[in-house]
This record gives structure tokens, C-alpha cells and sequence, in this order.
């Protein structure tokens, strides 16, 4: 690629098209049973997966974005590769500059970015970032109606993983009550 990189090459096109084809928006959800009340894990992700002798692609991905981690994953004879983001700052940032050069999955982008965006703006409403006095005291980030908009845009988002990882993976419908229970008004 090094012949290319000097001429109109532009990495964020070039990832958009990677993106397109082997890539994911994704915002896992995960249950916490955490003491001394359950809560909702949102893990959003910005990945691609390949064969581990493409590795080489994702390194340059890494490299160049700046931002993610490299995990190898399965056994001979078919080990895969995955480059992702490791946290919703990262997913938000990368989303954002390979927005314009989408096309089979900018739909998808558009709304990972604005639900990220309300997403970090519901934890930090005052904008000074420090939520240990509002943890220590129990209470919650934010608010039930806040998690069913997240969770209803994560449900969305995730419903064309064909994965072995998402098969199982709880509904919308499923979601809903134990928001409501978890996160009483």
C-alpha cells in the first residue's frame, strides 16, 4: 500500500469500504449482577473481523486509527482476527470519521453515533465527569426511559449479527422488564 499512500489514498475511505464489507457497529449488552442492585452493561463496538493471515490489515487499522485492540481468536485451521474499539469514546470517534465514506452500513453508523452521543451525554449531565458521589450513594446513572432508548437503538443495531455470539442474545421484549425493574422511575 505504500505505492498508493502518497497519491489520493485516504485511509478513512479505505476503512469505510472495509467497514462495508467485513466490519460492525455493535453495542453488546450484558447483565451485571453486581451487588447491591443489578444494572445493564452497554459495551458499544466498532470492529472487523478477518482471517488471522490478514492480520497484517488489521495491524494497519490499529496503526492508523489510532484507537482498538487486535484479539485472535479460534484454533487451527480456521483462526480469525478481530479489530475492535475497546470503549464507547473510541467507537464514537472512529464512527464519526468513517461516516462519510459508508455506504452499505451508513445507515447503521448514523444511528450508533447519535446514540452514543445521548448515550455520553445522559452519564455526565453536568459535564464535570465525576460520578463516584452519585455510585456511592446507589443510585443510578440515568433513568429508565434513558436505558429503553439505548437498549431499543442496541437491539436494532445488533439484529443482523449472525454470530454464534449474538444467537442467544435477549430481545428488545425481553430487555424491557427487567429495565423496568431495575431502573424504577
Amino acid at each position: 500500500m505504500a505505492d498508493v499512500v502518497g497519491s489520493t489514498f485516504s485511509f478513512w475511505n479505505w476503512l469505510g469500504g472495509m467497514i462495508d464489507g467485513d466490519g460492525y457497529f455493535s453495542i453488546s449488552l450484558s447483565r451485571q449482577h453486581s451487588p447491591p442492585s443489578p444494572r445493564i452493561c452497554v459495551t458499544p463496538q466498532v470492529g472487523i473481523t478477518a482471517r488471522a493471515d490478514y492480520r497484517w490489515s488489521l495491524e494497519y487499522i490499529l496503526k492508523n486509527a489510532g484507537v482498538g485492540r487486535i484479539y485472535t481468536r479460534g484454533k487451527n485451521p480456521y483462526p480469525t482476527c478481530a479489530w475492535q474499539t475497546t470503549s464507547g469514546k473510541d467507537g464514537l470517534y472512529l464512527a464519526k470519521m468513517v461516516f462519510p465514506y459508508l455506504v452499505v452500513k451508513k445507515g447503521k453508523c448514523k444511528r450508533f453515533i447519535e446514540v452514543l452521543e445521548y448515550w455520553i451525554d445522559t452519564a455526565n449531565p453536568d459535564k464535570k465527569g465525576d460520578h463516584s458521589r452519585i455510585r456511592a450513594k446507589g443510585q443510578r446513572l440515568r433513568t429508565q426511559e434513558q436505558m429503553l432508548r439505548m437498549l431499543r437503538v442496541a437491539c436494532e443495531i445488533n439484529a443482523d449479527r449472525q454470530t454464534r455470539r449474538y444467537k442467544d442474545k435477549l430481545t428488545y421484549e425481553q430487555w424491557e422488564p427487567l429495565v423496568k425493574q431495575w431502573y424504577p422511575n
